[in-house]
């Protein structure tokens, strides 16, 4: 039942991101959701060695895009029989390519008269539908155009959104001032107009009176360019992701020991020989922008290890467009430096030292174990040594409890206590 579970929290974004629209992560977008993952220290010892630390801590941290300012475009488009019918319908149908799943677009068309076609709309299929079936019309004014779509915006606008006029004209009107005024208002209102010409004999300059008034800006063509730096002026953050699923796979030697903050929604393991499954589900992330788990390991296998026994991934949903999308992250792999608890040994000759000898001790250690001071006390008072090789004379016969101690390069300390019998000077000998 669990693994039920677990398979449809996997498919939610999936099916979300169909539901929206096409649904098609393209591979070539960059991640929005900012994901760093470290492990701290990255070299400990064996859990039960005895020995500190023997746990290390990994930190996932997700970070939201800026947050979001949504935007409510009104769509003016020039249907008149002067206008280039088709470069109209290409501005109408890039303008709303640009939009984010979080803004709205409203459609108004004219030509001798005014016709509002649809209302503020985040329905962006059916919109271009409309925009697609305009067909050229008698007589073009652009009187009482610009009060509509101040009207709708009034109305249906809402506090948050940025208002935006997107005009497509050929800047026709027989009455200027009457065209002037209306942008007036609009300047008061807080909008801004901005205007591609709707054929090579655009009046341009009643189109530039209109717009800089408001603060937007006058193209005497649509082009790609122009609809770059249009949208360049204009907040362009997203909706932050949601429905973010975190999927890391410890393998086997590795012990999940828990979490300081945010554990894991699910957590899979059937035995002690098999991987640890962690996963998070996360419905968004909150007001500060910022989502952090922090959780601790250990390892009984020694050596250079793998933290993950895959690739961590993250799915999460995106609105980076007009349809929502389904996006992947794939993280690299932490490694681990895990160490056995250092034992220490030492080796002397002679064997059988007499008072007076010069007595040879030599330090060891076990294969991949690092000491990095050796510090010696011989037991009969006089003196002590360091370094991994040292030499010392007693001056009398008797057994003697040699102390070493070793330092490891983490400072770690170790001590070795071997007994030294010192014979006494036999009377025959030269």
């Amino acid at each position: 039942m669990r693994k039920i579970s677990l398979l449809i929290g996997l498919l939610i974004p999936v099916l979300l991101a169909m539901g929206g629209g096409s649904g098609a992560a393209q591979s070539s977008a960059p991640p929005l959701l900012q994901v760093t993952q470290q492990i701290t220290p990255e070299e400990i010892f064996t859990m039960g060695s005895g020995l500190e630390p023997s746990t290390a801590t990994v930190t996932l941290t997700l970070v939201n895009p800026t947050p979001v300012t949504p935007l409510d475009v009104v769509l003016i488009l020039d249907a008149s029989e002067s206008a280039d019918l088709a470069e109209v319908h290409a501005a109408g149908q890039a303008v709303i390519d640009q939009l984010n799943a979080c803004d709205r677009v409203a459609l108004i068309a004219y030509s001798a008269q005014v016709t509002k076609t649809l209302d503020l709309t985040d329905d962006f299929p059916k919109v271009k539908e409309v925009v697609a079936d305009i067909l050229p019309s008698p007589g073009s004014e652009l009187r009482g155009v610009l009060n509509r779509a101040a009207d709708e915006l009034l109305r249906y606008g809402r506090l948050d959104a940025t208002p935006v006029i997107v005009l497509v004209s050929t800047g026709y009107a027989r009455n200027w001032s009457a065209v002037r005024a209306e942008g007036e208002r609009v300047a008061e209102m807080g909008i801004r107009i901005y205007a591609f010409g709707a054929n090579d004999l655009a009046n341009e300059h009643l189109l530039s009176l209109i717009t800089d008034r408001t603060g937007g800006a006058t193209y005497s063509h649509f082009s790609t360019n122009g609809l770059a730096a249009l949208f360049a002026e204009l907040p362009r953050q997203v909706f932050p992701p949601s429905h973010i699923v975190i999927t890391e796979v410890l393998p086997p030697y590795v012990e999940y020991r828990g979490a300081e903050i945010n554990p894991p929604t699910d957590i899979e393991r059937l035995d002690l020989h098999s991987p640890t499954l962690l996963i998070w589900n996360i419905s968004a992330i909150g007001e500060a922008n910022q989502w952090q788990t922090i959780y601790t390991i250990s390892s009984q296998q020694t050596g250079r290890v793998a933290v993950f026994n895959e690739l961590p991934l993250i799915r999460y949903v995106s609105y980076d467009g007009p349809f929502t999308q389904t996006r992947e992250i794939t993280l690299p792999t932490l490694r681990l430096t895990v160490r056995a608890a250092p034992t220490l040994d030492f080796e002397y000759a002679p064997l059988n030292p007499r008072p007076g000898d010069y007595v040879i001790f030599v330090g060891a250690t076990p294969e991949g174990s690092a000491i990095q001071q050796w510090v010696w006390d011989f037991g009969d008072q006089m003196c002590c040594g360091s370094g991994q090789v040292v030499v010392h004379q007693y001056r009398a016969p008797g057994t003697y409890v040699v102390r070493l101690k070793g330092i490891t390069p983490s400072g770690v300390s170790l001590t070795l206590e071997k007994p030294v019998t010192v014979e006494a000077t036999d009377p025959h000998d030269p």
